[in-house]
């Protein structure tokens, strides 16, 4: 009776292992679909092929990320300027969620637009973020935005963030290059993200908010109160709704930040967006 008892126990724990099996099971390696072109490589990040980036996944949420990284690096004589990519996780039933990430130089909120990857340097793409790798004199790597070495932050850049548990539970996730800009405005891939519509767009709303505020003041309006027609729009449109309208989006978080600093503040920031050079003429 006794053998009888250990043969159904041993035989229930390995029924348990099964059971469990999938939830623990490794995620299945990372698809790269990528622009060809000879100013850019682009691999999935790996710890063997890349030991100097592995300071970047140092933290625990950060090494979960590194499975659906990429690492892109400029090998051209200009500067890039804008990229997105697409992660697309696909389930066991077939339905696929994507998220995107994006990061360009045509922010408006400094004065000296910087390049996202200068010639010669790499960036690393995470589902949740873009991390800038820049080489030292000497050979050391220092992350983006001036940081010491050792970060292992990721999160700048223009997205949904996408929860990692739902990446390591679906049945696959590809990483798609879907826009490269470079300095001069040539772009390469789909651009399905739509990123330079975007860049457009949000130029197009600093330049008409700049003459609108300048006309107004000229006239002898209130600008305080064109200002607060321009935030409350906010409150009657959806998330969604604003999503997929950048300039109006720029233009209430900009009239939210305008009413939030005193007058004699405004003055400096509205001559820093008149100053801002516009994007270039993007062409493939």
């Amino acid at each position: 009776m006794t053998d009888i008892h250990l043969i159904q126990s041993a035989s229930l724990i390995w029924l348990a292992v099964a059971v469990l099996h999938p939830l623990y099971s490794q995620p299945k390696p990372l698809e790269l679909v990528a622009p060809a072109d000879v100013g850019i490589s682009v691999v999935v990040y790996d710890p063997a092929r890349h030991p100097e980036l592995g300071r970047f996944f140092e933290s625990p949420e950060a090494a979960r990320l590194a499975s659906y990284s990429i690492v892109l690096k400029n090998e051209s004589s200009k500067h890039i300027v804008g990229v997105a990519v697409r992660w697309v996780s696909t389930d066991r039933t077939g339905q696929s969620r994507t998220t995107m990430q994006s990061f360009d130089s045509f922010g408006t909120s400094v004065a000296a637009r910087q390049p996202v990857i200068p010639t010669g340097t790499q960036l690393i793409a995470t589902p949740n973020g873009f991390q800038q790798v820049r080489v030292q004199s000497g050979g050391g790597f220092v992350g983006g935005f001036g940081q010491a070495e050792g970060v292992s932050s990721f999160g700048f850049g223009r997205g949904q963030l996408i929860p990692i548990d739902n990446l390591d539970q679906a049945n696959g996730v590809t990483a798609i290059v879907d826009t490269i800009i470079f300095e001069d405005g040539r772009f390469i891939g789909p651009d399905e993200s739509h990123l330079i519509e975007y860049i457009n767009a949000v130029a197009g709303a600093v330049k008409a908010l700049v003459k609108d505020l300048g006309a107004a003041s000229s006239d002898g309006r209130d600008v305080d109160d064109i200002l607060r027609n321009i935030a409350s729009a906010g409150r009657t449109r959806s998330l969604d709704d604003l999503l997929d309208d950048p300039a109006g989006f720029w233009a209430i978080r900009e009239a939210r930040l305008l009413l939030a600093i005193p007058r004699e503040q405004r003055k400096a920031l509205l001559d820093q967006l008149e100053r801002l050079s516009p994007p270039p003429s993007f062409y493939k």
